[in-house]
């Protein structure tokens, strides 16, 4: 998913940013504003490249959970018409997935955050380009190309020799605005219409010469992108705003490079006219002033302070050194926890459930392994560590497996079902399976009988009894928000179309029987299918 890794880039780079803007708050005054921006532009970078580079360090996971909210509906009525699953098969060993469309209902939050970051880079991006589209409007609308003598002849003397494209000269008609540069591919140097001094031009026209020679315009495109992509992330926001106040104190330094004290003077109050009829925010692809009076300060500051301006080339080293070292060392992991309901029942050859009760998704495989003259039934639990339990059962199955909690203690149990390939009579075995300190444990197989039922009621289902206690159907269901077991035993093995149907629920010593039921007509009428509704279906 694109947006784990924008999260896992924002992460990784917010602890880099923090440090960066206190120190540029900081003791960032010492040292020349070029290599700040030199900073900012290198997190910009690593913030739109959402990739984990490799790490020799652990990363640190944090966890994004993901909540299945799953109902099933059963009938507790044997006459009540049950629907059949469909189901489909997967050739691969451990990605057979088996769900029911019309019994479970799947909410993944990651899905909607995923949507709302969408949302709010589609929203912030697409404002800041209509901001552009209109004021590029307005300048089509209300300027025109400068004709200008003498405001041409500053433009040739500080262009003069320049190799690439210069920026087209327009005179804006409105006064009451400061002149800026704007566009990346074709830059347009706007200036009001407005009666400048030939050295108010020289200076004003010579700001702007530098921010088109340091592609500054495309330096503010990639902050902007940056901060669209993140626009969730407040220390990106500050970013992006202290990046823009650098990049115009590194113009300023450029252009006052050489200059008196008398000079600094008079370039300051340049920029603070300049200032008092800038924007109100920066514009995009532009280099507009911006109205804002901490951002005065601190170009005067910084202009008219008498501290030397100390080089930071091994600031610019560490922190790329320490954006490569971050990369990777958050990893953001989706977690798939199951929210309890009345009823968890599923079923297949895999299925997804919490089977050692930490509130965290496993997955618990079936596979029936045939091999010469060897074959077993292999159950397989994978937890969500990453660690297997296994279990064999040795002979010749076609194996699934039912599961739910039915002794309620939070901790999902395992029925096995073994169908007899070898049976004319489509005779199974059947084991209730949990898991304990890391070891599939198979609950007791005894039945305790119910006094209250007259039906003759059978021992126990265990499985090494089979020719006593025969089954030909096992499955799970929901009765007034309780897992019962429930077992299908043929009354006569030869003729098998009347069976017993009996619900059984979990004591500590037993499975207690609450109903047992004769069904007439098992297979003529199809009674499988009401029967045993949480199973594959039978063949028609």
């Amino acid at each position: 998913m694109f947006f784990v890794n924008i999260l896992e880039t924002t992460l990784s780079c917010s602890a880099v940013i923090a440090v960066v803007l206190i120190l540029s708050l900081t003791i960032g005054k010492f040292f020349q504003s070029k290599y700040k921006k030199g900073i900012w532009l290198l997190i910009a970078l690593r913030l739109l490249i959402p990739v984990s580079f490799f790490c020799f360090l652990n990363p640190f996971v944090v966890e994004v959970e993901t909540v299945e909210y799953e109902e099933k509906e059963q009938t507790d009525s044997i006459s009540t018409i049950g629907k059949a699953h469909e189901h489909s098969e997967s050739n691969s060993e451990f990605d057979n997935m088996e769900y029911s469309e019309k019994q479970r209902k799947l909410f993944d939050r990651g899905h909607l955050l995923t949507g709302i970051w969408i949302a709010g880079a589609i929203t912030f991006i697409t404002y800041h380009i209509m901001c552009y589209l209109i004021l590029r409007k307005k300048i089509e609308r209300e300027s025109y190309s400068c004709s200008s003598p003498e405001l041409l002849e500053v433009v040739n003397e500080i262009f003069i020799g320049e190799k690439k494209r210069v920026p087209i000269l327009k005179v804006w008609e409105r006064v009451e605005n400061a002149p800026f540069l704007m566009g990346v591919w074709h830059p347009c140097l706007i200036i009001p219409k407005e009666k400048y001094t030939d050295r108010d031009l020289y200076y004003i026209i010579k700001h702007e010469f530098i921010h088109w020679k340091k592609n500054d315009i495309l330096f503010k495109f990639l902050l902007l992108v940056a901060n669209s992509l993140h626009w969730f992330n407040p220390l990106v926001w500050f970013m992006n705003k202290q990046a823009n106040m650098d990049i115009e104190m590194a113009c300023d330094e450029e252009v006052m490079k050489e200059a008196s004290f008398e000079e600094r003077v008079e370039y300051s109050e340049i920029i603070m006219a300049c200032i008092s009829k800038g924007f109100s925010s920066y514009p995009m692809l532009s280099t507009g002033y911006v109205k804002e009076v901490r951002m005065v300060k601190i170009r005067f500051d910084n202009l008219l302070g008498d501290r030397k301006k100390k080089k930071a080339v091994l600031a610019v080293w560490g922190v790329a050194l320490a954006l490569l070292v971050s990369s990777g060392m958050i990893q953001i992991k989706e977690v798939e926890r199951v929210k309890k309901s009345s009823v968890i029942i599923d079923y297949g050859n895999e299925v997804k459930v919490d089977i050692d009760g930490n509130g965290e998704t496993d997955r618990v495989l079936v596979n029936d392994v045939r091999s010469g003259d060897e074959a077993y039934t292999q159950l397989v639990g994978i937890l969500d560590s990453g660690d297997e339990i296994l279990i064999n059962y040795k002979g010749y199955y076609s194996s699934f497996v039912v599961t739910g909690d039915v002794t309620e203690d939070g901790q999902t149990d395992v029925l096995l079902i073994m169908g007899d390939t070898g049976s004319t009579f489509g005779a199974i075995n059947a084991v209730v399976l949990h898991l304990e300190n890391g070891t599939w444990k198979e609950y007791n197989s005894d039945f305790i009988e119910n006094p209250q039922i007259s039906i003759e009621q059978p021992k126990s289902f265990n499985r090494e009894d089979w020719m006593t206690n025969v089954y030909i159907g096992a499955t799970m269901i929901e009765k007034n928000g309780k897992i019962f077991l429930r077992l299908i035993t043929p009354v006569d093995i030869i003729n098998a179309e009347t069976v017993k149907c009996i619900d059984a629920s979990y004591r500590a010593d037993g499975w207690y029987i609450e109903n047992v039921q004769l069904i007439e007509s098992y297979y003529t009428n199809k009674c499988y299918k009401k029967l045993l509704i949480n199973t594959y279906d039978y063949e028609e």
